[in-house]
């Protein structure tokens, strides 16, 4: 991962995390058996976190061993930024990489995470590139109906577009090919993720999304890879922490 990635969304994550200028779905089973139990209580409650709730839901700077997480605001990540598609049936994958969703979340909260320092990585050591985990969550709030389309939505734009699109609206146009699905997570009442490849003026790289839905909340991993990844994993400790954490508070504890 190298400046070309982190100019895309990650830029002001990995300058809040490193400080650092540069850096370095397939759909889930909708039936309840494939997923965790934890989710239960989430998804009792229907009604949307609020943007407090949210912030107390976010994951703290080391909660997570081997993990670095420092909060962005949406300012930092372009706020107001809306990430435009080429093909009207992609949009969806396109306004991952924005700050602009639709449907409107009513309060989202952004943090970006890296395995270097705090007990991760030693930035002082050398490491193989492949081991570099970096990126940024993202938790937001919805009506519970708005919550299922966005996922549902999301789904079916990835089955779309696996031909690749181009996106604009960002810090530069982006082009996406080898747009896949990949396993989602068997977290939440309902989960997604994929994977592409993001070609620009420099330099190649990967990027996977996880996105899980807990209730009316949206827990959102963006994370970068290697181009040499063919399927890119998802940071997973970290995706369930956050998971569960979101749970937790929307379950009121």
């Amino acid at each position: 991962m190298k400046k070309s990635v982190s100019r895309v969304v990650v830029a002001a994550a990995s300058v809040a995390v490193l400080g650092l200028a540069t850096a370095c779905g397939g759909s889930g089973d909708d039936t309840a058996s494939d997923k965790k139990a934890g989710a239960k209580d989430a998804s009792q409650q229907s009604a949307p976190l609020s943007e407090a709730q949210l912030k107390k839901a976010a994951l703290t700077k080391t909660e997570v061993k081997g993990y670095q997480i420092e909060s962005v605001g949406e300012k930092e990540l372009g706020g107001g930024r809306g990430a435009k598609a080429d093909k009207a049936d992609c949009q969806p994958i396109a306004e991952m990489f924005g700050t602009e969703f639709t449907p409107k979340p009513a309060a989202s909260v952004f943090s970006g995470f890296t395995n270097i320092g705090a007990g991760g990585k030693d930035p002082d050591k050398a490491f193989d590139v492949s081991e570099l985990s970096l990126g940024t969550l993202r938790i937001s709030a919805y009506s519970e109906a708005d919550a299922k389309k966005t996922v549902t939505d999301l789904k079916a734009a990835i089955g779309a577009c696996t031909a690749g699109l181009g996106i604009t609206g960002i810090d530069e146009a982006l082009k996406l090919s080898g747009v896949k699905p990949e396993a989602a997570p068997q977290l939440g009442d309902d989960a997604v993720a994929f994977s592409a490849k993001m070609l620009d003026s420099e330099e190649p790289g990967m990027a996977r999304f996880d996105m899980v839905r807990s209730g009316s909340q949206l827990t959102v991993v963006m994370s970068f890879h290697d181009v040499s990844k063919k399927h890119p994993k998802a940071p997973e400790a970290l995706l369930k922490a956050q998971v569960a954490k979101v749970e937790r508070v929307a379950g009121g504890k």
